[in-house]
């Protein structure tokens, strides 16, 4: 959370890019742009009070890459799309895809706290909706906010 409270001190109207939020993340864990995992997707200035829940929900799914998706191995890639869409009475929506591709998933027994995390951020501080699927090469995080 450091890290995020550094992007918004530096931010001069209080939006942070959404792109720098998990290009940080990522790389505090290892991650390598171009290497182990890839952004696409257009500039999205968050506003200040979407940055920690954005932030939060970022560290918990890198740090489940890290403890049992791709970044668990040496092959494993995260590949982060996200585009913009026309949402209800003039909202604009982000649609935010995390697939995780990776040689093998250990796939949790449970629901736990992180699980917790990324529905709590999603649903209710980014008033929108997220879905977790496990595939046989790796997870997927889908998401939609506004923005």
């Amino acid at each position: 959370m450091a890290r995020t409270q550094d992007l918004l001190v530096r931010a001069p109207k209080g939006s942070v890019d959404m792109s720098e939020i998990l290009r940080l993340e990522l790389q505090a864990h290892g991650g390598r742009e171009g290497g182990n995992f890839n952004l696409d997707g257009p500039a999205i200035a968050l506003p200040q009070d979407a940055v920690q829940a954005f932030a939060m929900a970022v560290h918990e799914l890198t740090t489940n890459a890290v403890k049992h998706g791709a970044f668990a191995s040496h092959e494993g890639r995260v590949e982060i799309r996200w585009t913009l869409e026309a949402g209800e009475e003039g909202a604009t929506l982000v649609m935010f895809r995390w697939r995780e591709r990776c040689p093998i998933i250990i796939s949790p027994s449970r629901t736990g706290y992180g699980t917790s995390v990324l529905e709590a951020a999603f649903r209710h501080t980014l008033k929108g909706s997220s879905r977790l699927t496990l595939h046989p090469d790796g997870a997927e995080f889908s998401a939609e906010f506004q923005v």
